[in-house]
């Protein structure tokens, strides 16, 4: 059995007689074109054909769909807020988004390049503000907003925590 968008928890009863079950959904922002299918390997072999050669189905093992989400909720929403915060900093250097808003998104794009290809050489590759550099930076925006200067910090520290 097979099911469209939907967690697939309904169909546990299903699965526990026997029956061979997959979840099919949509990832966000790809026009239902890039799909999840979430079940066994065998099951997806049959099941791909029926989605036409327009659509790409990525197979995911049982179990794992929260996990996937979370991926997706990380690189999206997640990164709100440090867009705020940067759209922020930026804001308190008198400038206006018109004139910001580009930097802010090649800086986005090229974090983004950076991080891919640190992925595939290792994290040596990465480079950023030294130590004292940082430390400068987070100083100057708790100055003009604490909450965005704490959130620098607490980003800051996390980062250095995953590249170790």
């Amino acid at each position: 059995m097979i099911l469209v968008g939907d967690d697939g928890r309904c169909l546990a009863p299903l699965e526990s007689r026997g029956a061979r079950i997959g979840v099919v959904s949509a990832v966000m922002g790809f026009q239902d074109r890039l799909l999840v299918f979430e079940g066994e390997r065998a099951l997806f072999r049959q099941v791909s054909p029926l989605f036409g050669p327009n659509a790409r189905l990525l197979l995911i093992p049982p179990g794992s769909r929260a996990r996937f989400d979370a991926g997706i909720t990380l690189a999206g929403h997640a990164l709100f807020p440090l867009l705020v915060a940067s759209d922020g900093a930026f804001h308190s250097t008198g400038l206006s988004r018109r004139l910001t808003d580009p930097v802010l998104e090649k800086t986005v794009q090229r974090a983004l390049r950076a991080w891919l290809n640190a992925r595939r050489k290792g994290w040596t590759t990465v480079h950023g503000p030294t130590p004292a550099q940082l430390e400068m930076q987070i100083a100057e925006i708790e100055r003009f907003n604490g909450r965005a200067g704490r959130y620098f910090r607490a980003i800051a520290a996390a980062t250095q925590e995953f590249m170790r």
